[in-house]
């Protein structure tokens, strides 16, 4: 009892990170692989059957549910409340905790984002936002520190980039995120794109975050398996050639879990440190408007959720949420990982997990 004492406080001590999903649904960049549409539709059904709205059309793309969401969000109640966050705030510098993210939809089409920033600045908690940039000016807040960037198929303007040069300018630390979305990576223009125009003084301070598709919940979407990966593996290594001889000083990292097993493994430890490569995650545990606090969003529905109200609450449930996935990581993903030495020896746990669903 002692020890899972410590371990709950130690927990929570040093850089750990709580998020809050501003409001749920897709956003307005409308990405065909959105990790929210499954459970936006799922809580557009349950208020139809409330009355709250009419039938709706299941059909709708995501660029058309987050404008259906949106239009009708007081019918729907799918924003975080502003004060309930506040009082979460609370609850987070009770354990120790100064920084915090915000994820969507998009954070920054939230109706309160501007007080729920300032509640974080008055509160002295640093915050970091994963946006579309749909929205930049609203990143000029002083309590924004960190800011995800996650473009996905339209290469930046000239204008657009003065803006994003400006947040670096003005001390914002920015990731760019991308996701490839198949084998033949024909996002990395987009990516050559960005880092061209950033500032070459400033490009040091910029990481290079990727991933490829996973596993989205209650869809039949193309993902990456560790089959489809391994085909990809010379496109990959080609990538992170041309990208550092492009950019020596920027740092890449994949924001996604990769399948070592999808490698050579003298190609995964040639290229692992230049590649910035990972197979085992520290799970992000995330606050929703409805279902409390969980893991992150494509892995949220592995885990029941809780709405917490008490600091002493909140460290017991982080420190539940942590065993719990530690033991569903352990299982196979894939049947490839039944037998896989990566997996027994505990290197690699199966890619995300939206895998392990």
């Amino acid at each position: 009892m002692i020890f899972e004492i410590f371990m709950e406080k130690s927990l929570l001590s040093g850089d750990k990170w709580i998020g809050f999903q501003l409001k749920e649904g897709p956003c307005s960049a409308g990405c065909s692989y959105c990790y929210e549409r499954p459970t936006a539709l799922n809580l557009l059904k349950q208020a139809v059957r409330e009355g709250k709205i009419g039938d709706i059309d299941l059909s709708m793309n995501n660029a058309q549910l987050a404008f259906f969401i949106s239009k009708n969000k007081d019918k729907l109640g799918l924003e975080f409340d502003a004060k309930e966050i506040e009082k979460y705030f609370d609850l987070l510098k009770q354990v120790g905790i100064n920084r915090t993210f915000f994820v969507g939809s998009e954070p920054t089409e939230h109706s309160d984002f501007s007080r729920i920033l300032d509640s974080a600045l008055k509160k002295e908690i640093q915050v970091l936002v994963y946006t579309s940039g749909t929205s930049l000016q609203k990143l000029n807040h002083p309590a924004v520190k960190f800011i995800v960037l996650h473009l996905s198929n339209k290469i930046p303007s000239g204008n657009y980039m003065k803006e994003i040069n400006s947040l670096i300018e003005r001390g914002k630390e920015i990731h760019f995120r991308v996701n490839f979305s198949s084998a033949e990576m024909k996002e990395k223009n987009l990516v050559f794109s960005f880092f061209s125009q950033i500032k070459p003084e400033f490009r040091e301070k910029v990481l290079l975050k990727y991933s490829f598709t996973s596993k989205v919940s209650g869809t039949d979407l193309n993902h990456f398996t560790p089959s489809l990966l391994k085909k990809t593996v010379p496109k990959i290594v080609s990538f992170v050639e041309e990208f550092n001889k492009s950019f020596p000083l920027v740092k890449m990292y994949s924001e996604r879990l990769l399948f070592p097993c999808s490698f050579p493994s003298q190609v995964w430890e040639k290229y692992k440190d230049a590649g910035g490569f990972t197979s085992k995650c520290e799970m992000e545990f995330v606050v929703y408007p409805n279902s409390g606090l969980v893991l992150c969003p494509p892995a949220r529905n592995l885990l029941k959720g809780e709405k917490i109200t008490s600091a002493e609450r909140l460290r017991k449930k982080i420190f539940e949420l942590k065993k719990q996935f530690e033991e569903i990581s352990k299982k196979p993903s894939f049947d490839v990982c039944k037998n896989c030495e990566h997996r027994i020896n505990s290197a690699c746990q199966g890619g995300c997990g939206c895998y392990k669903e």
